[in-house]
């Protein structure tokens, strides 16, 4: 259900997920509950396409560049998370997604171990409005007319702090299991 619960606070009204884990009604409860099942494909289907979208913008820079930074008007503002995390996960690159809107835009960043999104944008900070997050997940809000020049200063700062070693992904592994010991 949390995918459920999470989807109408990104694509839709948060207020019917309150709705659904409050009501005491049965009926109630059945008809919020696939209002949320279909918000939430709806929501699946967005992501894939906007993902795809974005896949299409970044392939040809995994070769040359460190960091992603697509944006166009048509990406929804409740799941940039998604598409940059998305994008970070596949192709290993910290990514920023941002969805324009006229004057001003949203973005949201996910990074790799290693690379601190937050401080990268933060050594930016005079070029965005306002900005939040930690060294893997941000969050910020730009002027549209400085978008060019932020992007300038981050893959600067990506190229000089990315090495190609920091690219490789990593895998953890917290214990070594013997197959009957599970």
């Amino acid at each position: 259900i949390a995918p459920r619960l999470n989807a109408t606070g990104r694509v839709s009204q948060a207020l019917d997920a309150v709705r659904l884990v409050c009501t005491k009604r049965l009926d109630k409860a059945l008809e919020l509950a696939q209002k949320l099942a279909q918000v939430n494909r709806s929501r699946q289907k967005l992501l894939e396409e906007q993902l795809e979208h974005a896949r299409a913008l970044v392939r040809p820079q995994v070769k040359t560049e460190r960091i992603f930074i697509v944006q166009h008007a048509s990406y929804h503002q409740g799941i940039i998370g998604l598409i940059a995390g998305k994008l970070t996960e596949e192709f290993y690159r910290p990514s920023i997604v941002l969805s324009i809107n006229q004057d001003v835009a949203k973005a949201s960043a996910r990074s790799i171990p290693g690379f601190d999104v937050i401080g990268a944008i933060r050594e930016a900070q005079e070029l965005v409005i306002e900005a939040g997050g930690h060294p893997m997940a941000a969050g910020f809000s730009i002027a549209t007319d400085k978008i060019e020049a932020l992007t300038q200063k981050l893959r600067a700062i990506a190229a000089e702090k990315i090495d190609e070693l920091m690219l490789t992904p990593k895998l953890m592994i917290e214990a070594e299991v013997k197959p009957e010991d599970v």
